[in-house]
């Protein structure tokens, strides 16, 4: 005995309207993931740079997550001509006191307080190739983190170069 079943045309084209709407959602998450929205990719690193003598690059993450590892690397490029001494690398007091630092490589010589910033000093042979300083750290709260980095060189100051991070929860 066959049984009769009722046909809903409008909540059957409603349920496609759901379906699609879902289908694109997953997309786009899908998309954003692999372009790095929620950690490692194109969208969540980001280099920031000031122009000048010393060159000053800071690699960092734009996204992060909190308490998870990650890098802040500061290169900076002298003049091969500049005098061999001591580099300076300034990190604003406030973007430090977000996160735990959780080692610096190269070791530092000396970290002072200076005003609103903490400076490391590393001894400096020649610069005849770039010399790059590898912050370890993870985010102690989520939210928006903003923070400062600066190198001075021979007696030269970079520029100021501006750090802008978001962490996850």
């Amino acid at each position: 005995m066959p049984v009769e079943v009722a046909f809903d045309e409008r909540f059957d084209r409603w349920i496609h309207r759901v379906q699609r709407v879902c289908w694109a959602l997953m997309a786009l998450a899908v998309a954003a993931a692999a372009l790095g929205l929620f950690g490692n990719g194109v969208l969540g690193e980001a280099t920031a740079a000031s122009a000048g003598t010393p060159a000053l690059t800071v690699r960092y993450d734009r996204l992060a997550r909190y308490l998870s590892p990650q890098e802040l690397v500061v290169e900076v490029r002298s003049p091969p001509d500049t005098a061999p001494g001591m580099l300076e690398i300034a990190v604003s007091r406030g973007f430090l006191a977000d996160v735990r630092l959780n080692g610096v490589t190269p070791e530092p010589q000396e970290v002072a307080v200076e005003g609103d910033r903490y400076v490391y000093r590393f001894p400096v042979d020649g610069w005849s190739e770039p010399v790059r300083v590898h912050f370890e750290l993870e985010a102690d709260h989520w939210g928006r983190l903003h923070g400062s980095v600066q190198a001075r060189a021979g007696g030269a100051e970079s520029g100021t170069v501006s750090i802008r991070q978001w962490v996850y929860p």
